[in-house]
């Protein structure tokens, strides 16, 4: 058994590479947009338990993943002949040999405009830290957060507002679930023994309102709406499967809803039959495609199901920035509620109205998109016939 652990840390198993490919495809979408915003002066990266950096199977950790996808962005500005903005990017661990080991890998690659911040703290000072520097930054720099940490004993709801707090921070944060479901309910009826402890308190502090979970689904579900913290930000999951029937989390944070579409377009590019996860044990067959086809068919089933309740609901329809808005809170995208409402539109079950309520037809225009999000330009309303 003793073999086994330190193997496992010496290479990356599948739902572990799954996690940093989620990881690695997020930052390479996600730090050009924020290099290329005229209003961002400056990116701010936290890497809260950054490992070993570089496994014995030569994979690499989120260290390596964080300066490579730097790299890139910063190609992409050479290219155009822009300014690089200035990025920081802080490594933590509990452990200094980790540290000094990422420390090493690390400094022969540091790009021009990247500042490299080196702690051995424990994950609470760390925090602490974080949401300390947060706090004191101007509006015209982003935050990205992620904590990939052994347990879930750091994790606490007041560390997690904190880092949010600013309104410029977006937090990825990875979690096992099923661990953590399949204790969720013995830890109210065992106070004896204290390694229930850190559990109990972590469900007190996010799902204090839970009545018990009817499958580690259902347990992330609720997870994610509690990470809205009553939809005063925005929140993602995204399953990953270890082995058989034992599930980990990815779980995303953030106020800014353009963030959460590109996350959600991470999703769905792992995951492009329903966007949701990893499942280690799915097999290549001559079904594959037709599979991911009958997958994707019953997530936007789902979605229609949403969206017509919605609109009956809703006397006067739904603009189109709300539409965008139910899209990406159900974790789909505008192309997803786009093709709903042109089968319902081609069904005849469905008109478009102006802001006045006149019927209009705009043929494949939807304006469910960030633009019009951002600018609160409401060009339809969709009703139910």
């Amino acid at each position: 058994m003793k073999k086994k652990d330190k193997n496992a840390k010496q290479v990356v198993l599948p739902h572990s590479q799954a996690k940093l490919d989620l990881f690695r495809l997020y930052l390479e979408k996600y730090l050009p947009i924020l290099t290329l915003a005229k209003g961002i002066s400056k990116i701010n990266l936290y890497d809260i338990f950054c490992g070993i950096g570089l496994y014995e199977d030569g994979n690499i950790g989120s260290p390596l993943i964080t300066v490579n996808s730097i790299a890139i962005t910063n190609e992409l500005i050479d290219s155009k002949g822009w300014v690089r903005k200035p990025i920081v990017l802080n490594i933590n661990d509990g452990s200094k040999e980790k540290v000094e080991n990422v420390k090493t890998l690390l400094e022969s690659r540091k790009a021009t405009n990247c500042t490299l911040n080196f702690y051995n703290l424990d994950a609470d000072v760390m925090l602490d830290m974080a949401a300390n520097e947060i706090a004191t930054f101007p509006n015209s720099e982003r935050n990205l957060i992620f904590i990939d940490p052994y347990g879930y004993s750091h994790i606490a709801k007041d560390k997690i507002l904190r880092l949010l707090n600013k309104g410029h921070t977006e937090i990825v944060l990875f979690l096992p679930a099923m661990q953590m479901y399949r204790f969720s309910e013995v830890v109210f009826d065992d106070f004896e023994r204290k390694c229930y402890e850190d559990l109990r308190k972590f469900i007190i502090d996010f799902l204090p309102e839970a009545e018990g979970f009817q499958s580690v689904f259902d347990f992330i579900n609720e997870l994610t709406k509690a990470f809205s913290f009553s939809d005063i930000y925005f929140s993602c999951s995204h399953y990953i499967e270890r082995d058989k029937g034992n599930y980990y989390a990815v779980f995303f944070i953030t106020s800014n809803i353009y963030g959460l579409e590109r996350m959600l377009e991470v999703k769905w590019k792992a995951d492009p039959a329903q966007g949701k996860g990893f499942k280690n044990s799915v097999n290549a067959n001559l079904f594959a495609e037709v599979l991911v086809e009958y997958d994707k068919k019953i997530q936007l089933d789902f979605l229609k199901d949403i969206f017509i309740k919605e609109l009956k609901n809703n006397k006067i329809g739904l603009s189109n920035i709300e539409t965008y808005i139910l899209a990406l809170k159900n974790e789909f995208l505008p192309k997803h509620i786009n093709s709903i409402i042109k089968d319902l539109k081609k069904q005849g079950r469905l008109i478009i109205t102006d802001k006045i309520g006149s019927e209009i037809n705009r043929g494949n225009a939807f304006y469910t998109d960030y633009e019009h999000y951002k600018k609160n330009d409401i060009k339809v309303y969709y009703k139910l016939k």
